[in-house]
């Protein structure tokens, strides 16, 4: 009887991979859902969308891959992988939106399933699962999965990188935790990682730098010395012969001067010592990272720089890189704490689990436990980004988007701890505080959202329902928790979470978009124009415009240039400007420029307003127009 059972009964590995598989479908599916639907159903936002589409389209109808060009002038802002990969999805699904963005959902949704392995390596397979349905969930990285922006191939290829070092770092064969547990043991790594294991990596975070450039390798390393700083075996470090941490300071710091420091500061000496710091620096093998850089990415960066007489490389990393970082550029600007705000808001709606999250890590952190080291990764990989781009002048929400893997590891860890009964946080308590949260922002989303469409967008009332998700999901989550049912309470949450982005998206991104206009400005100008338009704008440059026109314009910067501009091209001149600035430049228009069409700035009570010369065929509908917008 016990033979036939051990026959049929499959074995603990069998298990886990038939797991792996529905894990995988379950997290593409949530992918999927979030991420796809409907993803071309808005008009390309300003500033970024539009800019890096246009770039992308440029770069196709000039049959150059090599530099990027946006509105018929060099593009410095960031290389070209992201670019590359619009214009592939232009070539198959025309331009558009969806093709526009199609590459950034793609990503994104290979980051679930990466954070998913990565998960499972450091602790279980559940937490895999449950940190790529929170990283899904997340508000800010649904929106970034959405938009044309590079900020979603650089967490793909960040965290991949990160992946690949965790396995290095892991025996061929994994103890089980039990007999009666087939779950892997929790990650113990053995360091040093192999030079193999190190290249692979490198590689990876040599195509993040075609991204964005030194970000994409810089921080992921840094991420990996802070824990190398910390956690390195006793057998690694007496094989090296470099300082122990545990055993004592490092030889040349004086005693006096660590006895009179406290205990923080004495930790942070012993940790920074130059000795210990460049020795794990050099076994991290920097020289196999330029090497992977220099092959990689390298002819490209000489490409570019010998296309453009270096004027590419000029600006890229001495204004966008080293000038972002040291003044804040384009009004992007934030207190120290910026991102501690970014990131409640961006991970809402799990950002409810924050605070016991993080007394699972300090409790795990402190008495050394055997998921110790997994804990300590994230934390690494989480203060690191933070950390670095808090002192960086230029700040915006998406540039700690490469943090959010960690950060849902670090939820998922708490849920599934939660979910096994070893957690040392009790569920009943937080979980009540979360549904309070979420009973909070539906009230918000009640009162708040008509009063704010009323005054910016004529009274559209629909966004007012996104709160019927959390009030519901309050709702049914409290009745679970207080009944002791976890599973299903943390499932609503996470319900809760999946449903939030694509509600947002079709309950409130979806009538805000109906108010944008540029593409009407496009159109008015193909319409009255009888050869090539000349287009100009006038203290109004929306790039959405050169992307829906297809037509470069040229800023001019005073009204001498406005009378310049009709002057040098008497037919098919066009001028967008807004409504305030039109009376000064009444008497620099030569006769016969009239408006074309007004339509409402986007999120202004004021208008903007598209001159031009109307062609006798054309009076009529430009009347018509005319009355259309008066109306």
């Amino acid at each position: 009887m016990d033979v036939r059972s051990s026959e049929i009964s499959p074995s603990p590995t069998l298990m886990l991979q038939h797991q792996r598989r529905w894990h995988y479908v379950a997290l593409v599916a949530v992918g999927l859902f979030v991420f796809v639907t409907n993803l071309g159903g808005t008009r390309l936002w300003d500033v970024d969308e539009a800019i890096f589409s246009e770039t992308a389209v440029e770069m196709l109808h000039r049959g150059d891959w090599v530099t990027p060009y946006y509105n018929g002038h060099l593009f410095a802002h960031k290389p070209p992988l992201m670019y590359w990969c619009q214009i592939a999805a232009f070539q198959v699904f025309g331009i558009t939106e969806f093709a526009a963005r199609l590459f950034s959902a793609l990503f994104c949704i290979g980051t679930l399933l990466v954070t998913y392995e990565l998960g499972k390596a450091l602790f279980n397979p559940r937490t895999g699962f449950w940190a790529g349905i929170a990283l899904a969930g997340c508000i800010n990285y649904a929106v970034i999965a959405r938009a044309a922006t590079p900020d979603a191939h650089l967490t793909f290829f960040c965290t991949l990188a990160l992946l690949i070092l965790v396995r290095g770092t892991r025996s061929s064969l994994p103890t089980m935790t039990s007999a009666t547990n087939p779950d892997p043991a929790p990650w113990q790594p053995v360091l040093p990682p192999s030079w193999s294991t190190y290249a692979l990596s490198y590689a990876v975070l040599a195509v993040a730098t075609l991204v964005k450039g030194p970000v994409g390798i810089i921080l992921p390393m840094a991420v990996w010395g802070m824990f190398l700083l910390i956690e390195q075996p006793a057998a690694a470090r007496r094989k090296t012969g470099s300082p122990t941490l545990k055993d004592g300071p490092p030889t040349g710091i004086p005693q006096s001067f660590l006895r009179a420091t406290g205990a923080s500061l004495k930790w942070f000496l012993l940790l920074f010592w130059p000795p210990y710091f460049w020795q794990t620096v050099w076994r991290m093998r920097p020289l196999t990272a330029i090497l992977a850089v220099a092959c990689i990415a390298g002819p490209w960066y000489v490409l570019v720089g010998q296309r453009t007489n270096g004027e590419f490389l000029r600006e890229f990393f001495l204004v966008q890189n080293v000038g972002r970082a040291s003044y804040a550029m384009d009004s992007h600007q934030g207190p120290f704490f910026y991102y501690l705000i970014a990131i409640c808001i961006g991970t809402f709606p799990w950002c409810v689990l924050f605070w016991p999250a993080i007394a699972q890590l300090a409790g795990s952190l402190r008495r050394q436990d055997p998921t110790r080291a997994g804990y300590l990764l994230i934390t690494c990989w989480t203060l690191v980004w933070i950390g670095c781009f808090s002192l960086v002048a230029t700040k915006l929400s998406s540039y700690i988007i490469p943090a959010y893997p960690a950060i849902a590891i670090g939820f998922a860890a708490l849920v599934d701890s939660w979910l096994r009964s070893t957690a040392t946080i009790p569920f009943r308590p937080w979980l009540r505080r979360a549904w309070i949260t979420f009973t909070l922002v539906a009230v918000v989303c009640f009162i708040a959202l008509p009063i704010t469409m009323r005054i910016l967008f004529d009274g559209e009332l629909s966004p007012a329902l996104l709160g019927l998700i959390p009030l519901i999901g309050a709702l049914v989550g409290w009745q679970f928790s207080e009944r002791g049912q976890v599973r299903e309470a943390v499932s609503t949450l996470a319900i809760v979470s999946i449903l939030f982005g694509p509600a947002t998206l079709g309950l409130a991104v979806l009538p805000i978009d109906a108010h944008k206009n540029t593409h009407l400005l496009g159109e008015s100008i193909h319409q009255h124009s009888i050869g090539a338009a000349h287009v100009a704008t006038y203290k109004y440059s929306p790039p959405s415009l050169v992307y829906y026109s297809q037509i470069p314009f040229h800023r001019l910067r005073n009204r001498d240039a406005v009378a310049d501009h009709f002057r040098d091209h008497p037919h098919d001149a066009f001028l967008v400007t807004s409504e305030k600035h039109l009376a000064s430049l009444e008497k620099y228009l030569p006769p016969g420029i009239t408006t074309i069409r007004q339509e409402r700035l986007f999120l202004k009570s004021e208008n903007v307003v598209l001159l031009g010369r109307v062609p006798a065929q054309h009076a009529t509908s430009a009347d018509v127009s005319m009355e259309d917008a008066s109306r």
